[in-house]
């Protein structure tokens, strides 16, 4: 619709984010299914530029399909995966475009509007259902039961929670989105990158400052390094964006930034309503718009006389979304259980999560999951202690055989912890090795809750 109306600068960015996603999930794709011969990574591939891999995926997950060998993550964590690369690349820059393209217009239409609707619905419902599925799922629960169940049993509960989590995203999205296109406007499209950017890099400094910025599923080295800086702004920028209360857990935001973010927004929002000027007579910055100048209106802004939304309409607009994330976020809350607040307010991280999953348990099933993180999260800290309690008990959990004590948990041991080589030789057994190589091959991993790690 864009190119018909003359609109080439939004028209090209729209299509330069549909293939950006594509892109992303072909890549993580490309990591997911490394360990399938290549007509199954081919197959693989075709679904998603035919379009057809959410489908495909929510058909595997709504039959209950195994996971396949060869394949890094199971239906769910494939699913999930991909609506991750769908919210960054495509969903959110999708409402930028959209909201951008209606307020540098001297008139919105109702399809305009509807479209805009319809991107805030599809990305809020994918956050919602994300968030739901992993805290109703009762081996999650089990696992980690400080942290899931939140979501209350009776029925009444669960659509409150719900729609709670559903508005939550979709107010968050619309002030969030709504802010950066006013700032566009006033202070251009580059201004407003810096903004983000910088943004984004005090998260990671304070980070890497905490110990925190390796992420828990990265593995060692450069390609460690660089997925782990890819992982926290992809994760960054869905909270930042859609509240997606999933990623709250210290492996990813934490909730102490989680909650930090919710309040960022709202005074963002109303920082750039009580800052906003309606454009008159080519008043407007000539870089206003999210495309860059790229003949975004296919008329120049001397001929323009009005462009933009009344200050009271933009204020009330504002308003009320804040308004809406604030209702939103206080009922999801209120619902819940008071054990579950604060996990929506803690600062730990990563690292002192999996150090107190070891200290602090007795329990050794419990205590074997410190091997589930990069050693870089723990070893620094209590990699003596850990070396010492393996040796320990490793031929009694060779004698007893506990059902916890699988292969794949065998695969977890790094080879430098065992110190009898005689017991690393029986826990590297062949399904140990082909699952350690498998594991090598594949990177995604990295991505949030690709792995059955504790969130």
């Amino acid at each position: 619709k864009y190119y018909g109306a003359g609109e080439v600068g939004y028209a090209t960015a729209s299509l330069a984010s549909l293939l950006a996603n594509l892109f992303l999930q072909s890549f993580a794709s490309g990591f997911q299914n490394r360990g399938l011969p290549l007509n199954g990574q081919l197959r693989e591939q075709l679904y998603i530029w035919t379009l057809v891999k959410p489908g495909v995926d929510a058909w595997r997950v709504a039959s209950g399909t195994e996971h396949e060998e060869g394949k890094a993550g199971n239906p769910m964590v494939e699913l999930y995966t991909m609506k991750v690369m769908e919210l960054v690349a495509e969903a959110i820059p999708g409402a930028v475009i959209q909201l951008s393209a209606m307020l540098t217009s001297e008139s919105v239409t109702t399809n305009a509007i509807f479209s805009f609707g319809f991107c805030i619905f599809t990305a809020s419902f994918t956050s919602a259902i994300f968030s739901w599925d992993f805290d109703m799922s009762k081996e999650n629960r089990k696992m980690a039961p400080a942290y899931y169940g939140y979501t209350p049993n009776g029925a009444i509960g669960k659509v409150v929670t719900f729609l709670s989590l559903y508005f939550l995203s979709a107010f968050n999205l619309f002030v969030r989105t709504f802010a950066c296109v006013l700032f566009a406007m006033k202070g251009g499209f580059g201004n407003t990158a810096i903004l983000l950017g910088s943004e984004l890099l005090l998260y990671c400094v304070i980070k890497l400052a905490r110990r925190d910025l390796w992420y828990w599923a990265a593995p060692n080295g450069a390609a460690g390094l660089f997925g782990s800086l890819m992982t926290r702004w992809v994760v960054k920028v869905v909270v930042d964006w859609t509240a997606l209360v999933q990623l709250r857990h210290p492996n990813e935001v934490g909730g102490g930034y989680f909650s930090f973010s919710f309040l960022l927004t709202i005074a963002m929002g109303i920082y750039v309503a009580l800052d906003y000027n309606k454009i008159v007579d080519g008043e407007a910055n000539t870089n206003m718009d999210v495309t860059a100048g790229l003949n975004v209106t296919g008329v120049d802004n001397e001929e323009k006389s009005e462009v933009g939304l009344e200050e009271s309409t933009v204020l009330f607009l504002m308003l009320s979304g804040c308004l809406g994330m604030v209702i939103s976020y206080s009922t999801l809350l209120s619902t819940m259980e008071r054990k579950y607040l604060p996990t929506f307010l803690s600062w730990q991280t990563s690292c002192e999560m999996y150090q107190d999953l070891f200290t602090e348990h007795d329990e050794d099933a419990l205590r074997f999951w410190i091997f589930d993180a990069n050693a870089h999260k723990w070893e620094y800290k209590i990699g003596e202690e850990v070396r010492a309690w393996l040796n320990e008990r490793l031929p009694v959990w060779l004698e007893e055989e506990p059902e916890w004590f699988n292969p794949l948990r065998k695969s977890w041991i790094p080879d430098r912890f065992v110190d009898d080589k005689a017991l690393l030789l029986k826990i590297r057994t062949p399904n140990v090795v082909k699952i350690i190589s498998e594991r090598r091959r594949s990177s995604v991993g990295l991505l949030p809750g690709a792995t059955g790690d504790l969130s």
